[in-house]
């Protein structure tokens, strides 16, 4: 659900310990630097997160983590589009990206 940010915080992490590597040998960088490293990277990737998805629209703008109705519904809700009642159904995945949204900023 949140694939792009975390590759960015895949990305960070990975970087963070390729500069730490580069500067010092792997011998003088400690388990408690890489930790630290990745935990802080992590963090960033985890904040950004909250502060792109926590907005109006964070979900339904972003085709990536657009909350739709799964599975069967998703094929009954298609039939129901057909039939007219397409209000209907958008309402129904607005409202439950908008509670996304605002569970995000809570969790």
């Amino acid at each position: 659900m949140l694939r792009p940010t975390l590759r960015f915080a895949g990305l960070c992490a990975g970087l963070m310990i390729s500069a730490s590597a580069l500067a010092l040998s792997l011998n003088d960088l400690s388990q408690k630097d890489a930790t630290g490293g990745l935990k802080d990277a992590l963090t960033q990737g985890a904040q950004l997160a909250v502060k792109q998805l926590g907005t109006p629209g964070g979900f339904s703008n972003n085709p990536d983590v657009k909350i739709e109705l799964p599975g069967k519904l998703g094929k009954v809700a298609s039939k129901m589009k057909q039939f007219g009642m397409g209000d209907q159904v958008t309402e129904l995945e607005t409202s439950m990206n908008k509670a996304a949204e605002t569970a995000v900023t809570q969790a």
